[in-house]
């Protein structure tokens, strides 16, 4: 059962492009993705990327990045120093690069791969980076559990939006949003890794 499953959702365009629709996704089905594409309101990123301390020394590598709206408000709003999108859709990829084009933000790639595969793209870009981002069910994040482990392990910090990987404790956690439309932040660091996930 996934939290997904009970609702539609609607797909948020980027908050500064007026000539995409609200498109509206239907229900996560079981053996669907583990991490359906839902956008984030651009309201609720600056709340998540504030509360991670996104600087201009960070490297952000967003796992499952979709349209790639992460790495691009990092970069494009918050002057991280690159930003990193990892989508296994590669129509994903295409709009996420289409989307980085648009808005003029060159400090951004797109990968598409499994984030959990040996593809030297994403190894390269894991290695490099101080900040995980990811929007994932929590079927996901035990898969991807031993990559977020490895990350805080090399004194990294990750950000979580939705839930937190079982077997972390946050170092900070907060409901971005207002009662109508919310999302739980959690952020973690290597004192995060109290025990074993």
């Amino acid at each position: 059962f996934s939290p997904f499953a009970q609702w539609g959702f609607r797909m948020h365009p980027f908050d500064d492009d007026e000539s995409d629709e609200d498109q509206f996704f239907l229900p996560w089905l079981e053996g669907d993705s583990l991490a359906p594409f839902v956008g984030t309101p651009g309201s609720l990123l600056d709340a998540a990327l504030t509360l991670a301390g996104v600087t201009s020394d960070d490297v952000i590598v967003d796992v499952g990045s979709g349209d790639g709206r992460i790495p691009i408000w990092a970069v494009g709003r918050f002057g991280a120093r690159q930003g990193v999108g990892i989508e296994v859709d590669p129509k994903l990829t295409a709009r996420a690069e289409h989307n980085a084009q648009s808005r003029g933000v060159s400090r951004v790639r797109f990968v598409t791969a499994d984030v959990t595969s040996d593809d030297e793209a994403v190894t390269r870009a894991l290695s490099d980076a101080t900040l995980l981002t990811m929007f994932l069910l929590p079927e996901a994040l035990v898969v991807v559990a031993p990559l977020l482990e490895a990350h805080l392990k090399r004194r990294g910090r990750a950000l979580c939006l939705g839930w937190p990987p079982k077997g972390l404790v946050p170092v900070a956690h907060q409901t971005l949003g207002d009662h109508v439309e919310n999302i739980d932040a959690f952020l973690f660091a290597a004192s995060s890794l109290t025990s074993s996930l």
